[in-house]
């Protein structure tokens, strides 16, 4: 990461449960600690059975939507170009 600092920071909560689905809104944000500062959000609609958040992703860990970002996409993506200089 040539010795540069970073932070990531990302939050989910569940908005509202039923038996038909599940919404929920994620947001995330990243920094290089340089010039490179992002921030994004997702609106997430699961469907099938009703589960809580934390088991949700235990159990499906579903991808997001936005390339290399809130989703944990491993996706090369300019921000992981940047630190890794």
């Amino acid at each position: 990461m040539g010795g540069g600092e970073h932070l990531s920071l990302g939050l989910e909560y569940q908005a509202s449960r039923n038996d038909r689905y599940g919404l929920s809104l994620f947001g995330e944000g990243r920094s290089d600690g340089n010039d490179y500062t992002g921030v994004w959000g997702e609106i997430r609609l699961y469907f099938g059975e009703n589960k809580s958040l934390i088991r949700r992703h235990r159990e499906n860990d579903p991808t997001g939507l936005v390339p290399g970002g809130a989703g944990g996409s491993d996706e090369d993506t300019p921000f992981r170009r940047r630190l890794r200089r």
